[in-house]
């Protein structure tokens, strides 16, 4: 087809000799075309089919013919934008110029132009297949993005649909243009209208800062100020001794965070460990054996109950038990301190039992007693009860 178009009319016509009418000229070189479009054959009438054939034929012996290529469409990416200000202020837009079959085509330049909105007057230019421009925007608004290139349609390009007639573009080459287009949407966050934005990390849409949401649009968590389930208290701060735990729990013993009238607090329930089940420091008199000096620990500072204040074991002078594993019971001990005393004294001879536990009971009695016999002073001075 290019060879016919460059060839025979309305070219100078340099196949077969001249029809004297043009138009029939121009229906033999028609009915030429046809053949290679449609597989057409023009046999009448006589005086155009006899000229198409010779033109056919002149084109088969010339061979095929280079065709230029015409840029078809562009790929706009992205097509469509959204950036959320004040945060996200930079746009990236490339455009790839495409031939007929969606391949990449190069050989042709490319002008790229935000034509309105907040980022219009934005622009670049360069060779194809691709160009791509970046700009920045901090106002609100929309953009509208072209691209466009311009290309010169030589003759012999060919047209052709499916189940359709096909048409060649015959004559001087002419200007094409081809353009592409994409939007960009410059938003401004507003939390609380349903539509998660920018840097929300959700938004229901209502003014419930105890729900999954905050009024910030904010994930609920333990820290944010607001008490939500199960969070037992929530203080919005990272101190951990002060009413409100940082796992938002209210203070109790045992939690191993040392809090107001607690002396400790080892996060245990082990009641000897240097620190008691209570949160206080092991001392004599806690009730719990938990330091190496005790033998034993009562829960109390009185004496003379088998446990000292003093959190020893001590003899109980009444029980006729050997109460602190010396081999000694009641008034044996030292710690009782039994002792009978005898005057020398006429018959009734009066006498007086003395009882002195450590401290601080002291019973004290006095008896008279007549004995049977009497005594000898140089080898009875004393007597167990």
């Amino acid at each position: 087809m290019l060879f016919i178009l460059n060839n025979a009319f309305p070219q100078p016509n340099t196949i077969g000799a001249p029809l004297p009418a043009a138009a029939d000229e121009a229906a033999a070189v028609q009915c030429a075309i046809w053949n290679y479009t449609d597989k057409m054959v023009c046999d009448t009438p006589s005086n155009v089919g006899a000229p198409a054939a010779e033109i056919v034929a002149a084109a088969d012996a010339a061979g095929p013919q280079s065709l230029g290529v015409v840029p078809q469409s562009f790929d706009m990416s992205p097509s469509s934008a959204t950036n959320f200000l004040p945060g996200d202020t930079s746009h990236t837009v490339t455009a790839t110029l495409l031939d007929g079959n969606g391949a990449a085509l190069a050989g042709f330049s490319i002008t790229l132009q935000v034509m309105s909105g907040p980022g219009s007057g934005n622009t670049t230019s360069g060779p194809s297949p691709a160009q791509a421009l970046t700009y920045s925007n901090a106002t609100a608004g929309n953009d509208t993005i072209k691209a466009t290139t311009t290309c010169s349609v030589p003759t012999g390009q060919k047209f052709k649909a499916a189940g359709k007639q096909g048409i060649v573009l015959a004559g001087a080459p002419t200007t094409g243009t081809v353009t592409g287009s994409a939007t960009k949407s410059w938003v401004t966050p507003q939390c609380g209208n349903g539509v998660v934005e920018g840097g929300e990390q959700c938004d229901d849409g209502n003014q419930n800062n105890n729900d999954a949401c905050t009024n910030a649009c904010l994930n609920k968590r333990c820290g944010d100020g607001y008490v939500q389930s199960p969070e037992r208290c929530d203080d919005g701060n990272t101190v951990n001794n002060d009413g409100c735990t940082n796992a938002c729990t209210s203070p109790a013993c045992g939690d191993g965070i040392v809090q107001t009238g607690e002396q400790c607090d080892d996060g245990n329930q082990v009641d000897t460990d240097g620190c008691s089940n209570a949160c206080q420091l092991p001392h004599c008199g806690d009730g719990v054996i938990n330091q190496l000096s005790e033998q034993c620990d009562d829960g109390n500072n009185l004496a003379g109950d088998g446990c000292s204040p003093s959190c020893q074991l001590s003899e109980i002078c009444t029980d006729q038990q050997d109460n602190d594993n010396d081999g000694r019971v009641d008034c044996d001990d030292t710690d009782c301190g039994c002792l009978i005393t005898v005057s020398a004294c006429g018959h009734p001879c009066p006498a007086r039992i003395s009882f002195k536990p450590g401290a601080p009971d002291r019973l004290q009695f006095q008896v008279n007693v007549t004995p049977r016999q009497a005594i000898d002073r140089s080898t009875s001075t004393s007597a167990s009860p």
